[in-house]
Order: C-alpha cells, then sequence, then structure tokens
C-alpha cells in the first residue's frame, strides 16, 4: 500500500500528515541523490550528534537549489538524532528536550517520511543505518496500517549484524544485540539460524564485558539469557562467578559484588541451587570484605548491613552473624562524626516585623487565633509537588542518585530511590522531605518564636483557660481536652519537651475524630483476634482511600511530614516506639505539631482573624485620617 492507495480510500486531512517530506520521493530519486554517499562519515551511534550536525548543515546549503533532496538529509538527521531504549514498548524517543522544543521523535513523522524510510533501509550498506532506518519505520508504520513484518524482520538482522560489528562501541553493540532479541522473538521466532547467531553474538560480547571489566555490557546480557535462553545460564554464571573470583583475589571490590549476584541469579535460572548458594555466599564475603575494609563509615554500614541479609537469606552461620552485627554497631557509631553541617545567614528581621504586626489582639483566645492563622498557612500541596518537580529539572544530579537518611545512632531509617516524578510513592517522599527541610524550620525557628515573644509579653494563659478555649471547639475530640490543653499550654510557655508528650499522642484522636464525623468508618478487621475489629492506626487513616474527603491535601502532606513518613520528622511513629530520647523532644517538628494541633482546633472560628485585621486596619486608618 503506498501513499496514494490511502489517500484515494481515506479523506485527505486524516490519512496525509505533514512530516519533514511534504511530498513523495521515489526510489529512482533516491538513487539520483546517492544520500549514502553523504553518511560515509558515520561511524556508528556513538559519533552521531556529529553527523546529525553535519547533515543538517549540508541540508541548509542545498534547501534552495535542491529542496527534496535537502528534505531527504533533514529526514535522516531526524532519525538518527533519536534516541533509542531498548525494552520499553516505544523504543524510540526525542534525544533532547530543550526550553523551546524537542529534538525529532517518531510522532513527528508522516507517511511521506514512512515511505522513504522503507525505501532506503532496503538499499542501505551500512548495517547500524539499517538497523536505525529500518526500525523507526517500524515505530511509524502502525499509525498508517502498515503490518510491519518486513521491516520488523530486517531490523532484526540489522540490529544483529551490527552487534558483530568488533570493532565498535561495546555498548551500543549490547543495545542492538537486545534490540535483535526483541525483534526477533516477535518477527523471526521460527528461524534458526537467525536464533544461532544472535546467541553466538550475545556470548561473544557477555566474555568480551567481563574480560574487559565492562558491566554494562555483560550484565545486561546476562539478563537477557535468564529470561530468554536458560540453556546458557549455567555456561553464563560459570563466567561470571570465575571472574569475580579473580578480582577477589586482589581483594573485594563492588564489582566482585555484582559479578558474584549475577552468578547466583543465573545459578538459579539453571535450576543449580547448591552452586546458587555458593555464589550467594561469595557475594556476603565480598560485601562483609568492603565493610571491613578502611573507608567512610556510612558506605562500609550499608555493605555489611547487606551482607549480613544475605547470609540471613542463605543460611549463613549464625555465629558468624551475631559477630557482623556487633561489627555493623561498631560501624554505624562513626557515621556521625563523619557528617558535616552546611549553614548560611538570612535576614529574618522582616519577617519578624510582620508578624508582630499581626498578633496584635488584646484577649488571649483572639490572639491565639492570629498565632494560628494570621501569619502562615499549611504548605499547598501542588505547589510543594511543582517545586521538587523543578528542582530535579534544575539540579538533575541530585535526583540520580539514591539517599540515605540516618538517626542520631547511624541506623537508616529511609531510602530514597533516583527521582522519577511518574512514581507517586517517590514523589510523596521528596514532598514530605522538602516540607520538613524547607518550610518547617522556618515556621518553627523564626515565626512561631516570633509569636510566643508577643504572647509572653501580653498574657499569663492558665491551663483553666485552654480548657475552656477547647471545649467551645466543636472539633476538639471529647475526653481529650485535657492532654491537648497541657501540651498547647506548653508550648505558650516553650517547655517544648512537655508539648511533645502530650500533643504527639492527641494527633491520631484528631483525625479519627474527623472522619467519624464525616460518617466515615474507622475500625478494621483484627490481625490478632478472629472476630474482632480494631481501630485502624494513623499510618492507615491518612492513607484511607477517603481520607480526601475528611481532611485537605495541605493538611494530609503536613500531617505525614510531621507525624508519619520515614522522610519526614515521623513523631508519632518513633516517639510509639520509644524512638526520641528525652533530649531530642524540642525540635523543629515538634514546635510545628503544637502550631498544626492549635490551628486545627481553631479552624471553625479562622474567618474571625480576617474580621480582626479589618478592624485593625480601619482603626488605623481612622487614626492617620
Amino acid at each position: 500500500m503506498t501513499a496514494s492507495d490511502a489517500q484515494a480510500d481515506t479523506p485527505h486531512e486524516e490519512i496525509v500528515k505533514v512530516g519533514i517530506l511534504s511530498e513523495p520521493v521515489s526510489k529512482d530519486d533516491l538513487g539520483t541523490f546517492d544520500w549514502q554517499r553523504e553518511l560515509e562519515s558515520l561511524s556508528g551511534p556513538v559519533n552521531r550528534w556529529t553527523s546529525v550536525a553535519e547533515l543538517r548543515k549540508r541540508s541548509d546549503e542545498m534547501k534552495e537549489e535542491h529542496p527534496q533532496d535537502a528534505a531527504i538529509l533533514h529526514l535522516l538527521s531526524a532519525v538518527i538524532s533519536m534516541h533509542m531504549v531498548v525494552g520499553t514498548p516505544q523504543p524510540y524517543s526525542a534525544a533532547l528536550q530543550m526550553s523551546n522544543g524537542r529534538s525529532a521523535a517518531p510522532e513527528d513523522l508522516g507517511i511521506y517520511d514512512l515511505d522513504a524510510l522503507e525505501m532506503m533501509a532496503e538499499m542501505a550498506s551500512d548495517a547500524w543505518v539499517r538497523a536505525r532506518l529500518s526500525d523507526v519505520a517500524l515505530q511509524v508504520a502502525p499509525a498508517y496500517e502498515r503490518s510491519g513484518w518486513q521491516l520488523g524482520a530486517m531490523a532484526a538482522r540489522a540490529h544483529l549484524e551490527y552487534s558483530m560489528r568488533s570493532n565498535d562501541h561495546a555498548v551500543s553493540r549490547r543495545e542492538a544485540l537486545q534490540r535483535a532479541m526483541e525483534l526477533g522473538w516477535r518477527y523471526l521466532r521460527h528461524d534458526a539460524e537467525f536464533s544461532d547467531a544472535l546467541w553466538t553474538s550475545a556470548k561473544t560480547l557477555m566474555h568480551q564485558g567481563l574480560e574487559k571489566s565492562w558491566p554494562g555490557v555483560s550484565i545486561p546480557i546476562a539478563e537477557e539469557i535468564r529470561k530468554r535462553n536458560r540453556s546458557m545460564a549455567a555456561e553464563a554464571a560459570a563466567a561470571f562467578e570465575h571472574q569475580g573470583d579473580t578480582l577477589m583475589a586482589n581483594g573485594p571490590s563492588p564489582e566482585a559484588v555484582d559479578l558474584f549476584r549475577q552468578a547466583a541469579a543465573l545459578w538459579l535460572a539453571a535450576k543449580n541451587s547448591s552452586q546458587e548458594q555458593v555464589a550467594h555466599h561469595k557475594t556476603a564475603d565480598a560485601l562483609i570484605g568492603l565493610a571491613q575494609a578502611p573507608g567512610q563509615a556510612m558506605l562500609r554500614a550499608d555493605w555489611m548491613n547487606e551482607g549480613i541479609a544475605v547470609l540471613r537469606r542463605h543460611k549463613g552461620d549464625r555465629t558468624r552473624i551475631k559477630e557482623l552485627q556487633a561489627e555493623l554497631a561498631d560501624i554505624r557509631s562513626c557515621i556521625l562524626g563523619e557528617m558535616s553541617t552546611f549553614s548560611h545567614q538570612i535576614d529574618v528581621s522582616s519577617v519578624v516585623k510582620q508578624i508582630r504586626e499581626r498578633v496584635i489582639a488584646p484577649a488571649l483566645a483572639d490572639a491565639l487565633l492570629q498565632v494560628a492563622f494570621a501569619f502562615s498557612n499549611w504548605v499547598d500541596a501542588e505547589q510543594v509537588r511543582k517545586e521538587v518537580t523543578d528542582n530535579a529539572r534544575r539540579f538533575v544530579f541530585t535526583g540520580m542518585f539514591r539517599q540515605v537518611t540516618y538517626d542520631a545512632n547511624g541506623v537508616p531509617v529511609d531510602s530514597t530511590a533516583p527521582f522519577d516524578a511518574s512514581d507517586e510513592a517517590e514523589m510523596e517522599r521528596r514532598m514530605v522531605n522538602h516540607v520538613s527541610q524547607h518550610d518547617h524550620p522556618i515556621l518553627a525557628q523564626v515565626a512561631i518564636p516570633a509569636a510566643l515573644d508577643v504572647l509572653q509579653g501580653k498574657f499569663e494563659p492558665t491551663l483553666a483557660d485552654i480548657v475552656g478555649i477547647l471545649h467551645g471547639s466543636p472539633v476538639t475530640p471529647r475526653g481529650h481536652e485535657w492532654s491537648l490543653a497541657r501540651g498547647i499550654l506548653a508550648g505558650l510557655e516553650l517547655d517544648w519537651e512537655e508539648a511533645a508528650v502530650f500533643l504527639i499522642p492527641q494527633a491520631e484522636p484528631f483525625v479519627r475524630a474527623a472522619f467519624k464525623r464525616a460518617g466515615i468508618h474507622t475500625l478494621s478487621k483484627s490481625n490478632v483476634t478472629d472476630g474482632a475489629e480494631e481501630e485502624k492506626s494513623l499510618n492507615e487513616l491518612l492513607a484511607h482511600p477517603d481520607v480526601g474527603s475528611v481532611l485537605s491535601p495541605d493538611l494530609i502532606l503536613e500531617l505525614k511530614a510531621l507525624l508519619t513518613h520515614k522522610a519526614g520528622h515521623n513523631l508519632r511513629n518513633r516517639y510509639g516506639h520509644g524512638l526520641i530520647s528525652d533530649d531530642q523532644l524540642a525540635n523543629v517538628g515538634t514546635v510545628a505539631l503544637w502550631w498544626t494541633m492549635l490551628r486545627l482546633v481553631l479552624w471553625p472560628f479562622r474567618e474571625r482573624v480576617v474580621e480582626m485585621w479589618e478592624q485593625a486596619k480601619s482603626l488605623k486608618n481612622e487614626g492617620d485620617a
């Protein structure tokens, strides 16, 4: 089916998409132009950006005299520039994202481009060029109801041929081999000759990667062997284990750990459980060797912890495990001593001045309302999401690596994966961390102390005063007024240790009461007693599918950052499990929690703050007049 056939059957605007070529080209046109000569300097995918720039330059030079030839070179440059990622549903995408757009992608190509790519793929003498043209054409073909079988087979064979080019870049050859596997499984499944050549090339590349210490070549091929050809698994496992032993002769290394891990996975694929166990123990020995060598305590603790975990999973000696756990505790005790503190000064005088101007009420209840609502709000969840995403774009390297959070004893309490905006759990972790590290310190160390300084100079609140205010609030959980009052009063007196002791446990009944007011069931089936029910924990309530109808997204993020998320202050879980010592109770999280609880209690009366502010402005204007 050609472009003209398609146009005959379908309205013009539905089938002919304007791509790079604005009109069809014939095979004779392509032969006359001799476009392959323009690619003679192309040496494969590694230097393709040089080729792209040269092709675009040549295209611009001949645009006026030979517009069709210029468009062909433009098409070639676009296809060569695309980024290939094997193992994904859409293997080709734009290589560059820029502020004013992006580089070419398959969706930019029209039906005339597709016709030209098919013809050029058949004509191409270079294996990499043939693979690229046919494979991109294969991605475009479904949009024009082309089957793609011939293109798929051609692309598979071309990728395989390029992977055998021994003098080219090994990682690019490995990628081509993996793409040949994907396409061969779909389009050449019953071609025994192709399959034999494919796995011969895989074996050659794998051994080359092992000999040259190129894990980016050998490890992906090992993973393909486990998925697609387990008959090769035992041979590959022996090769990985041998290379690991060779490296260990010169001392433990992270490379040896990776090799033994792969060997164990390959022995599992080969169904050789005894050899798999041996490989796992070699993995543990390599990790423990790394941990026992001189180096940073943080890394050594991570390696030792992982080595112990491997031994536990694979029947390691219990006595040895206990000895290693004692070593791990000693290593972790050195972590905090290695850490550094970074700080910078900021001028907060304008913030303090603004707060003093806003906390002016003559009565205690009104002053507390102003502390709760006059100078700050809960964080805006959508704004935090945007800031996290923007920061990931601005500071790319900070999101490329795993981040570990340690407690005061050097124990890792949270770990973040490399940033992925599509992973909602990871996004929430980053948002919670952002709120805890950026928003709460200013609130707790500047704003709230300034406001409390004003209150202490004007009032001497008593427990009876606070209890009365709590009894007057319809949202206070009944039966908890005294505990909440003790916590709020302690904060007013700057006794943050006592505020933590009373307020951390009171956050849960406050949230549960909000659920019950909304008529939402807060019980769940007991995990201990058959036929019994128990109240959901705060963690479960904040993750409840209906929590959005009870609490705002801003408050949910605030509570998670303060109370339940490991990437935040995690006050509820740390306090409930006895992990906060007495001298750690007075912290940024406690102060921010005090303000949040005060704000929740007074929420039904928040409109009064606006009224007071309007009255103050009116009186000021009258005085000026």
